[in-house]
């Protein structure tokens, strides 16, 4: 299997009309285009009850998930589709970490509580020689957990999954079948192998529908977007990215559960 030809959708959301290739790549440089021209960078007013850390730990996820289209479109000029399914499946987890981190004033915190934890994991396993695993060792030592009641969340992909609706199960079974055209496995195998007689080749075989992918490419600048905008006083894109998640069929926010939020 070397293609996947699917309705994309997000809870009850789908695609109204399928988009061609060309579509979608338009769609994708201008997402890319509104948030280099109109993304605040430094300085701006935070809606009421936001705080600093929370807005710099959703807006620099953002900033690097739109980084990561940018890598994608370059690999998708360059026709390497299969090639870029890792760099959409990193997009897309940082579209939905976004989404979660603008809603849950305790994110912030949670996500930095796992990423020290995980510094002082490596430590452990380090071997003398590795000074940069050795150096992350140190700023973590000190470090004392952050209040909050995320912890588990930010380190369980499919729990975050699971606090955004829609989403849930759907969006992390698309996280899955990404990570199996991304990781060492049958999949990436079989893209490689040709029946009747066995052979190997050097160049696996073309995806049936590229613009599937792009599309999700899509779909992750539009909620790494929103999630900004939604910390934004202004709300300086919301316009804009509603109307990019109607052409989708999307929504353009995945919304916290209510009762996680009481």
């Amino acid at each position: 299997m070397t293609s996947h030809s699917f309705s994309f959708s997000i809870g009850a959301v789908s695609a109204p009309t399928p988009l061609s290739l060309a579509e979608t790549h338009e769609i994708a440089q201008g997402l890319l285009r509104g948030w280099k021209n109109t993304s605040p960078k430094e300085k701006f007013e935070l809606r009421q009850g936001v705080h600093l850390g929370q807005f710099a730990v959703v807006y620099a996820m953002a900033a690097h998930a739109h980084r990561l289209g940018n890598a994608v479109l370059t690999l998708y000029r360059a026709e390497m589709y299969l090639e870029s399914i890792p760099t959409i499946r990193c997009t897309y987890e940082h579209g939905l970490r976004c989404m979660w981190g603008a809603q849950y004033p305790t994110a912030a915190a949670a996500l930095f509580n796992e990423g020290y934890t995980n510094r002082k994991k490596m430590a452990k396993s380090a071997r003398a020689g590795w000074g940069i695993v050795i150096e992350l060792a140190e700023e973590a030592e000190g470090w004392e957990p952050l209040p909050s009641t995320l912890n588990f969340t930010a380190k369980n992909f499919e729990a975050m999954c699971k606090a955004l609706q829609p989403g849930e199960d759907e969006a992390y079974l698309l996280y899955r079948l990404m990570s199996s055209m991304s990781h060492p496995g049958p999949h990436l195998t079989n893209c490689y192998l040709k029946d009747d007689p066995v052979t190997v080749q050097d160049d696996p075989k073309p995806i049936d529908c590229p613009e599937t992918w792009l599309f999700i490419l899509c779909c992750s600048l539009v909620w790494a977007g929103s999630a900004v905008d939604m910390l934004h006083e202004e709300h300086s894109r919301r316009n804009e990215l509603r109307a990019v998640a109607t052409k989708l069929g999307i929504p353009s926010e995945l919304k916290a559960r209510k009762d996680d939020l009481l």
